[in-house]
């Protein structure tokens, strides 16, 4: 399927004359430690800040997945992230995001999936 081990990273950085700053990263690593096992781990960052009349907005997460992959095209998927910060955060409802509580601003979150691609 490849490299035994893979490697990414992303940095954006932008201000605008009104003010805003907006920055973002991330770094990914996974590796491959049979034919079909993967371990996998991510740190992604946002903030951005803005004039006084605006909110400031922060996110920062950890993640640590097991992937089994069932052939190249098809990838079974389990992961762990723990989010600080609520900056994309929601009721899950539908509802107003305005309306979020932000006095808790840690989420941990467990997903379970199966991606493919053709």
């Amino acid at each position: 399927m490849g490299a035994a081990l893979l490697v990414r990273s992303e940095f954006l950085g932008r201000s605008e004359d009104k003010g805003i700053d907006t920055n973002g990263a991330y770094v990914e690593a996974a590796y491959m430690f049979t034919e079909h096992w993967q371990a996998a781990a991510r740190w992604d960052w946002n903030e951005i800040d803005a004039n006084p009349s605006l909110t400031e907005h922060k996110h920062e997460e950890i993640g640590f997945g097991i992937n089994y992959w069932l052939n190249p095209s098809m990838v079974m998927k389990v992961s762990y992230h723990r989010v600080d910060g609520n900056r994309f955060a929601s009721k899950g409802d539908g509802g107003d995001p305005e309306l979020v509580d932000v006095s808790d601003t840690t989420t941990e979150l467990l997903l379970v999936g199966v991606n493919f691609s053709f």
